[in-house]
């Protein structure tokens, strides 16, 4: 499916690139530089789940490099406006020779591509869903008068080593279901990093200040009564619990993928 993805990628003029606003490095498709004369969108999708202050700052990274960029609320439909204005303006920048141009909307899994595309053409066209890989074909989707837009299913072509962090990070947006890595690896490097960024974020959202990771899910097994028969913690439960937390926003506005000094990376 990639290959078929990839191969389109020489018949599209624009690429929108949709990129979970948590993750805006690790979140990127690779290799897609090779791909030069093609105009590039990046779209930074939930952003009510990133931190604001960090968004912004990819933000002008990314446009400091010459792209333009759409910050986007699909819940709520912030940002879809300006984005379409963005495609427009593209668009019309383009080779007048051209009746038609052509939109490639691509993504890892589970950044909201299809849910965005909902969102640009007012009804329900692409089918959504809030898990890694729902949608399964290639579609060519009219948004406008000679602009067509094409929903893709997520890419994530690259050979992540499940000990990484960027693995971990994936799994922490729901962009990979962590099947290679114990969910307790996943769930550890989330507690060390809100201890190192977030730490108030362990206090308000779980009641805990402590330094301890198994610790920690006993707290939460305890308070949340994730009790097996016999009376043992059910730490599994509350692991994936803690992960849903992540995965779905539940723990608050957190960016997984931080600038480092003067906004270098």
């Amino acid at each position: 499916m990639k290959e078929n993805v990839l191969s389109r990628l020489k018949v599209v003029d624009i690429i929108l690139e949709v990129i979970d606003s948590r993750v805006p490095l690790t979140g990127r498709i690779p290799n897609l530089g090779e791909f030069k004369g093609k105009e590039r969108i990046l779209v930074f999708s939930k952003i009510d789940l990133s931190d604001p202050d960090v968004t912004r700052r990819w933000k002008r990274y990314y446009e400091d490099k010459g792209y333009r960029v759409a910050l986007v609320n699909i819940k709520d439909g912030k940002g879809i406006d300006e984005l379409k204005g963005i495609i427009k303006d593209v668009a019309e920048k383009m080779r007048k020779k051209l009746k038609d141009r052509r939109v490639m909307v691509l993504g890892i899994p589970n950044v909201g591509k299809s849910s965005l595309i909902n969102s640009i053409i007012h009804r329900r066209k692409a089918r959504v869903g809030n898990e890694p890989g729902i949608t399964k074909g290639i579609q060519w989707i009219k948004i406008g008068e000679n602009l067509y837009i094409l929903d893709t299913p997520g890419i994530l072509h690259r050979n992540l080593n499940p000990k990484s962090e960027d693995y971990k990070k994936l799994c922490l947006v729901g962009s990979i279901i962590p099947r290679a890595l114990p969910i307790d690896e996943v769930v550890k490097y989330l507690f060390d990093f809100l201890r190192g960024n977030y730490p108030d974020v362990l206090k308000r959202k779980y009641g805990y200040d402590g330094d301890d990771f198994s610790e920690f899910v006993d707290h939460i097994s305890r308070m949340k009564k994730h009790i097996k028969k016999g009376g043992e913690y059910d730490r599994v439960r509350t692991l994936r619990m803690i992960l849903d937390d992540s995965t779905n926003g539940r723990i608050g506005n957190i960016s997984y993928d931080l600038l480092k000094g003067n906004d270098r990376v």
